[in-house]
């Protein structure tokens, strides 16, 4: 029976001392140090919106099924407020169209929403430094041997 004392005695100190472990400590450090550094890193909140000044004046003359091109005038104003001229380039008659509205930024996106009768139609730019880059109906980047046609550049 002493015997069983001792050995029971002996298998406890040795749990003890592996829960002790050095080794194991300093892994656990290790573990919560790695923790805590990727709680403490700072998140990118740099977008369109708050890191380019994008209220200007773009220029650009933009493909066109039918004519020479749409050159277009895109004011945005500090307001949140825009206009947009499109002069449609060697029509027998010409034709140009004036519209305003509100734009608005999400991430690097600029929409514009426009007013009235036009309020369905929808049109969204990439914002970049001094450029805008027309996007396709669904809001996806124009790409082809044409995409460095839809540019607009700030005046």
């Amino acid at each position: 029976m002493n015997r069983t004392l001792v050995m029971m005695a002996i298998a406890a100190s040795l749990s003890i001392a592996a829960c002790n472990d050095p080794g194991k400590q300093e892994t656990a450090t290790a573990d919560n140090a790695a923790d805590t550094s990727a709680v403490s890193q700072p998140v990118d909140m740099h977008n369109a919106a708050n890191s380019l000044d994008l209220a200007g004046e773009y220029e650009g003359t933009l493909p066109c099924a039918d004519c020479e091109g749409i050159k277009t005038t895109l004011n945005l104003n500090k307001d949140s407020l825009f206009t947009l001229k499109e002069e449609y380039l060697g029509k027998k008659s010409p034709a140009a169209f004036n519209s305003k509205g509100k734009w608005v930024v999400h991430k690097n996106t600029i929409t514009l929403q426009f007013d009235k009768e036009l309020q369905d139609r929808r049109v969204q730019y990439k914002a970049g430094e001094n450029k805008l880059w027309l996007l396709d109906q669904e809001g996806k980047e124009i790409t082809g041997t044409l995409a460095d046609k839809y540019i607009m550049t700030k005046k």
